[in-house]
């Protein structure tokens, strides 16, 4: 019989999130790029949006 293959490497994952701090290092940084670039896109698609409706002849 064989036996299981062992597990290569520590998994990021350890089932506890708030051991895993190297997660929370990094998390801040994308997090606050992704909040910039989210409000920068609603930003430019909202009134291009509301403009296409207007053009469409849809009640605003």
């Amino acid at each position: 019989m064989s036996s299981l293959p062992q597990p290569l490497g520590q998994p990021w994952w350890n089932g506890n999130l708030l051991t895993n701090y190297s997660f929370f290092k990094t998390f801040w940084v994308w997090l606050s790029l992704d909040l910039v670039s989210g409000f920068t896109l609603a930003a430019y698609a909202i009134p291009v949006a509301l403009a296409y409706s207007a053009l469409a002849g849809l009640p605003s």
